[in-house]
């Protein structure tokens, strides 16, 4: 063997030789664009982009790279090679494989394989978001700070909804489709489009940004109901805070699964202003959800009629009870307590006093014990209403059937009386028709404006009330009305006062009296029989045990 001077062998030396030959004669090619550069090989981009840049004749079927956009990127000044790093010299004989960001971006991928769309990926599922969906596609990646980047808050939403709002892909995933609208309805959408402020929550904001997206139902989730309050409160931190010392968070913090979060009551995707006229009304039945008992006997209230009827200028749940420091009312904290239920009052009813505050704003008429003059009350006034009503329905009924029965003998006397002439009398005076016009007035309006408070829960209830011009002006009519009530009630007193004075035959008792007699309960099983067929009818006093009832 044949040693240099320095004691290395002369193959050894050749070798060297042919090397930085070689690798001097692959720099000149690649300089001179006769050859596409191997992954390695080129110290710039210049040769790729002969090619992919479409100024060498011939390779017009090659991918288009845009030169500014990608000098305008994040990887401006890295390699084509650094991302496709199993590309050959060109022309490829083999198609390069699909990059992976994974080579730089370790930390990011293994976030990224443990969030919901990594293990949608891993098991299979292709129509899990990667990189490339999310972030600006191709060559144009830049910070997500860029306005031009799809992650950008003002973008952002779209760019979920490229898959979320597909209707494909929402079936067959089951989430929900109208997503996208849902968001620009709620008050963060309106404020991200209408305002411009960057700041709202977006995505993102809810669901993560650290690439590990999870599942509702995983513990590690953001929106977990055990995270929510905290992810809520990255912006909203005084809320978050004041809820946690009340008695919802601290029922949370113990584990209850019946304890709400923010999402509970204002949901996720439809969260608009807290002093919307719908979410106002909607609330109350939020709270219902959870205090079902609570929300029926709010029902009952003026205050919960009225809501019922679509109005909110009255007390709901969140006016007496606050909305995120709710406290027990045992508890010295609550506004409800008795320390602070007058000032709460206050709120709504300046003059309210020790006696206003003694108000139960949740009783039912349903426990004898506890509220006994309430449960009486209600107990004897729909056993009267019951019966009247019952009384005198059977009562036309009976009547109805024996006057279809007795239809012809009727005409026939009508007609007989009609071919005699006689003297017609006034039944009533002028006073007393316009005494019983007013009665008909009162009595109408009274019902109109009153029974929509009964009914609240119908829709014809609602319509009238409406139709008044709102439960203001439905109040000052029933008033108005009830006024009217009085007034020929007292016109009545005086006109019997002033009859009983002048005519020294007046008895109060007898058959021209209005107080019933024995003989008004023989009438009444007369008209029954003669109802029947079983009797003659019965000749009445001056007044019938109808009328008297009446």
């Amino acid at each position: 063997m044949v040693k240099n001077i320095k004691g290395g062998s002369v193959s050894g030396f050749l070798k060297k030789i042919n090397f930085t030959v070689i690798l001097g004669a692959a720099a000149l090619f690649c300089a001179a664009g006769f050859v596409s550069p191997a992954p390695a090989l080129c110290a710039d981009n210049s040769a790729c982009m002969d090619c992919h840049g479409r100024k060498k004749p011939g390779f017009g079927k090659a991918p288009q790279v845009n030169k500014s956009d990608l000098a305008a990127s994040r990887h401006a000044g890295e390699k084509c090679t650094a991302c496709h790093t199993d590309a050959t010299p060109g022309p490829h004989k083999v198609k390069p494989s699909k990059i992976s960001c994974r080579d730089c971006h370790a930390k990011v991928a293994a976030k990224y394989d443990h969030s919901v769309h990594g293990e949608a990926r891993a098991s299979g599922e292709s129509e899990a978001a990667t990189c490339q969906d999310c972030h600006t596609p191709g060559h144009k990646i830049v910070s997500k700070t860029s306005p031009e980047s799809s992650i950008y808050p003002f973008r952002l939403p779209e760019t979920c909804a490229r898959c979320h709002a597909d209707p494909v892909l929402a079936q067959k995933y089951n989430f929900p489709q109208d997503v996208l609208k849902e968001y620009y309805g709620t008050i963060h959408g309106r404020a991200l489009v209408r305002s411009g402020l960057l700041v709202t929550a977006v995505c993102t904001s809810c669901h993560g940004s650290d690439h590990n997206i999870q599942k509702r139902s995983d513990p590690g989730s953001t929106i977990n109901r055990a995270h929510v309050v905290d992810t809520c409160g990255k912006c909203h931190a005084g809320i978050a805070a004041m809820f946690k010392q009340s008695i919802h968070g601290r029922k949370l913090a113990e584990g209850s699964a019946l304890a709400p979060v923010c999402t509970t009551c204002h949901s996720a995707h439809r969260i608009v202003r807290t002093d919307a006229q719908g979410y106002q009304l909607q609330v109350v039945k939020e709270c219902g959800d959870c205090h079902g008992e609570y929300l029926a006997t709010y029902r009952d209230t003026y205050h919960g009629k009225i809501t019922r009827l679509g109005y909110t200028k009255v007390a709901r749940c969140s006016d007496c009870h606050s909305a995120h420091n709710i406290q027990k009312v045992s508890d010295p904290r609550s506004t409800l307590s008795p320390a602070n239920k007058e000032e709460t009052c206050r709120k709504c009813h300046p003059k309210a006093n020790e006696n206003f505050i003694k108000y139960i704003a949740h009783s039912t008429k349903g426990k004898q014990v506890q509220f006994r003059v309430l449960f009486w009350t209600v107990l004897l006034m729909s056993a009267l209403l019951i019966g009247t009503f019952a009384f005198f329905g059977v009562h036309t009924l009976l009547w109805l059937s024996r006057l279809v029965g007795d239809l012809k003998k009727h005409r026939a006397e009508a007609a007989q009386k009609a071919a005699q002439s006689g003297q017609y009398y006034f039944r009533f005076r002028l006073y007393h028709r316009i005494l019983h016009g007013i009665i008909i007035t009162s009595f109408l309006g009274l019902v109109l404006t009153g029974m929509p408070m009964k009914f609240s829960h119908t829709g014809w209830a609602s319509f009238l009330a409406h139709f008044f011009g709102g439960f203001e002006v439905m109040g000052l009519l029933h008033r108005f009305f009830a006024l009217l009530t009085f007034l020929y009630f007292g016109l009545h007193l005086s006109y019997a006062a002033r009859y009983i004075v002048s005519h020294r035959e007046f008895r109060m008792f007898g058959p021209d009296s209005m107080i019933p007699r024995w003989k008004d309960a023989q009438d009444f099983v007369g008209q029954v029989k003669w109802f029947l067929g079983k009797g003659p009818r019965p000749r009445f006093d001056r007044w019938t045990y109808w009328e008297k009832l009446d």
